[in-house]
């Protein structure tokens, strides 16, 4: 695929869609477009629809358990064929299949809100992310969407920003297996052009400043940022905690509102370690350029950070 936008960009396969609010979800998947790079990972999982505050999520289900696997990383996939036959027998309540970034090569950039539902054209800003990214992309199960996976691992920085997200460990795609015309079938290694699409989406990955206007109190926990942030996901208030991460702060009064309450979350789990909480919201979808905006002697993140950890126990 070049450079420039496609004259036509269409969709394979067939399908039963069912109207649903504005958008359409697919009711059927297209299982011969679904590169073989993925069918060989033991990390699929079926999803559902729930309907939460008058909008659909796509809630993925544990293979094990088939309950709700938000949150898990470790040991919540199965094979290939063991979840298409799951969703296959279960239509009425299974809307798919899914396949979960952790421990694998691979990582996945969505675009929302990019395709018309009517003549399937692609918006030219979504068109040159994908002719830039060139890795194999398909049809989201809205009909309004892209999701392109592609072989590199992503660099630190944040995650999302308006309808572009990019996601790799503790992460899931549905998978649709419509294919979108004009882009490979198979995944391809781009590492690189990843790194450069998230510099120039979410800017360059800024090294934190040092935070010492609070000490450290207490034994630090053994975990690594990924553990950590997975363990918070799984709490009673993981719900709240998923959404600020993922920079979604609607319900708050503000934006500021929502850094002040990841920063509690943060500072409850990390003991209130100052360069620790810096060093987690730098990876946040939260995380923007007024973090590291002067306030006096002090950046905004700064500042945030220690008003946190000065209310929390």
């Amino acid at each position: 695929m070049n450079s420039k936008q496609p004259k036509k960009v269409l969709e394979k396969g067939g399908g039963i869609k069912s109207a649903i609010g504005k958008k359409r979800v697919f009711q059927d998947v297209n299982l011969a477009t679904i590169p073989k790079e993925l069918q060989k990972y033991p990390n699929w999982v079926n999803w559902r629809l729930e309907n939460r505050d008058g909008k659909l999520k796509k809630i993925p289900l544990d293979p094990k358990t088939r309950s709700d696997a938000r949150g898990k990383t470790e040991n919540w996939g199965t094979s290939f064929p063991k979840a298409v036959n799951y969703w296959k027998t279960h239509k009425e309540q299974v809307k798919g299949i899914g396949f979960v970034f952790t421990n694998s090569p691979f990582s996945g950039i969505d675009l929302d809100n990019c395709r018309d539902l009517q003549t399937g054209a692609i918006a030219s800003w979504a068109a040159e992310i994908v002719a830039e990214v060139d890795s194999y992309t398909e049809i989201t199960p809205s009909g309004g969407g892209l999701h392109i996976v592609l072989q590199g691992d992503l660099p630190p920085g944040r995650r999302r920003k308006g309808d572009i997200e990019m996601y790799q460990k503790g992460h899931y795609f549905t998978v649709t297996g419509r294919h979108l015309e004009g882009t490979p079938m198979t995944i391809k290694p781009r590492g690189k052009e990843l790194r450069r699409l998230h510099s120039r989406i979410f800017g360059p990955v800024v090294t934190a400043p040092a935070i010492h206007s609070v000490p450290f109190k207490g034994q630090r926990f053994d975990l690594s940022d990924s553990d950590l942030i997975e363990k918070a996901k799984q709490a009673k208030n993981g719900d709240i905690f998923s959404r600020l991460w993922s920079g979604d702060w609607s319900g708050h009064y503000s934006h500021s509102d929502a850094d002040y309450h990841l920063c509690a979350i943060l500072a409850f789990w990390t003991r209130n370690d100052p360069i620790w909480i810096d060093r987690l919201f730098r990876q946040s979808g939260l995380m923007r350029k007024k973090w590291d905006e002067r306030r006096g002697g002090k950046t905004y993140g700064q500042i945030t950070v220690q008003r946190m950890i000065e209310k929390t126990r």
